[in-house]
């Protein structure tokens, strides 16, 4: 058997005009639980440039999401600007490691403000957001050789969304604030 071959899909959030699916930014939270493309249209930027990077998140498994989902090799980018605004600069082919043609993957686009590419990760960011998972079907050549086109453009099941500030972590502050009373209230007692 020769080396695999794997599984591809077109690394774009949109698929033509009319079908674009915009990363948005959502700086007052007008829709703190998410919104449809066009209410966001309506409240909130597109984001544009350097300054915002995205990135292709995966599990091969189709069932997965949440902690197994891992970043795609070479999915790193960032977005358009002008009339494209909101649209990132993707691939017409971005392969999935471990994967063949016709393998179903759960996805999660993830974009930030990376404060002029300082912040190269997701999870440092300060104004993040993510996409649903959604399930895709990869083309390529499938693990009997055959091959298949699978769903194509990602753009046909992602939906629009946004970044928004990462709230603070009050809750947090809360319960350690709770356990240093504790301990001082029971050393008092000593």
């Amino acid at each position: 058997m020769s080396a695999q071959v794997n599984g591809s899909l077109s690394y774009q959030n949109t698929g033509g005009t009319g079908k674009e699916k915009y990363v948005f930014l959502n700086l007052m939270e007008v829709y703190p639980g998410g919104a449809t493309q066009e209410q966001y249209l309506a409240c909130c930027e597109r984001l544009a440039g350097a300054d915002y990077s995205a990135q292709l998140w995966y599990s091969p498994l189709s069932g997965s999401g949440g902690d197994s989902l891992k970043p795609v090799p070479g999915s790193l980018t960032t977005f358009r600007s002008g009339n494209t605004a909101g649209l990132i600069f993707g691939k017409a082919k971005l392969e999935i490691p471990d994967t063949f043609g016709g393998d179903t993957v759960t996805l999660q686009l993830r974009a930030w403000k990376n404060d002029g590419g300082v912040i190269i990760q997701w999870k440092d960011a300060l104004v993040r957001g993510a996409s649903e998972h959604f399930k895709h079907v990869l083309g390529g050549i499938t693990r009997d050789g055959t091959p298949v086109l699978g769903t194509g453009n990602m753009a046909v099941n992602l939906r629009a969304f946004a970044i928004i500030p990462v709230p603070e972590p009050t809750y947090l502050s809360a319960v350690a604030a709770a356990v240093v009373f504790g301990w001082v209230r029971s050393r008092r007692r000593r």
